[in-house]
C-alpha cells in the first residue's frame, strides 16, 4: 500500500471519530500540513474550524511550525 492511500485511510478513520461530535460542513482550506473544515458542534451548535494536520512529528522544522501555529491561535482565542 502507498504512502498516499495509507494517509487517507488514516485521515478517513480520525474523520470518522470527529463526525461523533460534530457535523461537517465543508472544507475551509487545505495545506501542506492537513485539511481545516467547517465543523458544528452536535451538543452546543457552535461553528467549529477543526484542523487535521498530518506528518507534523517527521521532522524539527515541522514541529517548530505547528508551536508557532498554536502559540498565534491562543493568542486569537
Amino acid at each position: 500500500m502507498n504512502k498516499t492511500l495509507k494517509q487517507d485511510m488514516r485521515d478517513f478513520q480520525i474523520w470518522e471519530v470527529i463526525k461523533k461530535d460534530y457535523h461537517i460542513e465543508k472544507l475551509l482550506g487545505q495545506g501542506s500540513y492537513g485539511k481545516v473544515m467547517k465543523c458544528i458542534g452536535k451538543k452546543d451548535g457552535k461553528e467549529y474550524a477543526i484542523k487535521l494536520m498530518t506528518n507534523v512529528f517527521e521532522d524539527i522544522h515541522h514541529l517548530k511550525q505547528l508551536v508557532r501555529e498554536i502559540h498565534i491561535m491562543r493568542k486569537l482565542s
